[in-house]
């Protein structure tokens, strides 16, 4: 009986620290609790486990969201980068177009206007020392500009169009130098980035009967706000190649060849240079006689303004095997003096130009004799000197062996 009452007293000693020691902490806790700024410990426990796991699952949305907002940059950029591509692979094509149209009135048309504003019916025409030089167009000067600088900067457009030999602001209209030649279709293929800006394009030019691989280096600099092309470098060029980069009127020159050809005597050669009649055929013009015969009459036109003039037609090889034993022409005191003899001039009339390789051209005409006409065909060879083509050899393809 004893022993019973010994255990029951043993449990109740039990029971009564387990439930100090509960009573304990949790005062413990309402004080730390208190201390944290919380009414009891109740709050205390419920803000440490409800609260952490919303934060938690917070912090998981951020992190999807961040990497969200990191992919669609990254799409955006890559979209941008390729974006950034098309549209240089287009202006450089816009470019080229432009290069490769021949002739004025092909420009206007490959930026985009209209045809029946670029070719008119019965255009105005602009005439200098009696020749037809431009020719009206319905396009306006202001928007030619614009859409030539949306491809090119103001410096090489100054350097290209700078000059206004190729078109010029008459009343605010667009005026076409009334000449060019065969046009050539250059196909873009590859615009590839070297470095920041910096291009290398690879084409190829589509001629007739053949295709020409080519390689050229082109540089963008942004102008109101628009990236446009800065400087387009030939990759082609070596050092023992002679290059074309002058835009050069084939047609005009050739048929500036045959007017002097076909002139007939002196004096109608520097008719046919665009000298003034006046300065060529003198009232009462000084005489070189050489064993009791004219030989050489005075003219007034300078001796170094006729080399200048022939010389922007033909080289300096083919004006020494034409002029160079100054048969024809002798310089006296700074003039010209004129030999006094020669034959009937022969009207040469240059119908087209085709270039059949780089810088060389196939040229069909006629000449118009007093009673008929004859067809005729040569080949004629372009050389660059002094940053112009100028005819260097002339190839008649009418012979027969």
């Amino acid at each position: 009986m004893e022993e019973k009452n010994v255990k029951k007293k043993g449990t109740k000693l039990i029971v009564f620290v387990i439930v100090g020691l509960l009573l304990v902490i949790l005062l413990g806790m309402q004080v730390f609790a208190s201390v944290k700024g919380y009414g009891n410990i109740f709050f205390m426990v419920k803000d440490l486990t409800k609260p952490a796991q919303a934060h938690g699952k917070q912090e998981i949305l951020i992190d999807d969201e961040k990497t969200k907002e990191k992919n669609a940059v990254e799409v955006n950029e890559n979209k941008q980068e390729e974006l950034s591509n098309t549209d240089v692979k287009a202006t450089v094509q816009k470019y080229y177009d432009i290069i490769g149209a021949g002739t004025p009135n092909g420009v206007l048309t490959a930026l985009g206007f209209e045809k029946s504003k670029v070719y008119l019916n019965n255009p105005k025409k602009i005439e200098e020392n009696n020749d037809v030089r431009y020719v009206e167009t319905e396009v306006d000067y202001s928007d030619f500009e614009k859409e030539i600088k949306s491809i090119m900067s103001e410096k090489l457009y100054d350097e290209k169009y700078g000059d206004n030999k190729l078109f010029k602001n008459q009343n605010g209209k667009v005026y076409c130098f009334d000449g060019g030649m065969t046009g050539t279709e250059i196909k873009v293929e590859t615009v590839k980035e070297i470095e920041k800006n910096v291009y290398e394009v690879e084409m190829y030019l589509d001629y007739e009967t053949s295709k020409e691989e080519s390689k050229s280096k082109v540089t963008f600099v942004e102008e109101n706000g628009k990236m446009v092309i800065d400087s387009v470098e030939d990759l082609d060029v070596k050092d023992e190649e002679i290059t074309s980069k002058v835009d050069t009127d084939v047609k005009t020159t050739v048929q500036k060849y045959y007017d002097i050809i076909g002139a007939g005597t002196p004096n109608g050669v520097l008719t046919a240079l665009g000298f003034e009649k006046s300065k060529v055929y003198l009232n009462n013009p000084k005489k070189i006689e050489e064993n009791n015969d004219v030989r050489y009459v005075e003219t007034e036109v300078d001796y170094s303004d006729f080399e200048k003039e022939i010389k922007s037609i033909m080289s300096e090889k083919l004006y020494d095997e034409k002029y160079g034993d100054n048969k024809l022409f002798k310089n006296q005191n700074g003039k010209v003096y004129c030999f006094d003899g020669g034959m009937t001039g022969t009207e040469i009339k240059v119908e087209t130009v085709k270039e059949i390789e780089k810088n060389v051209y196939e040229v069909e005409m006629y000449l118009d004799y007093e009673t008929s006409k004859e067809e005729s065909k040569s080949k004629v060879t372009f050389v660059e000197e002094n940053g112009k083509l100028v005819i260097d050899s002339v190839e008649d393809l009418d012979k027969k062996d």
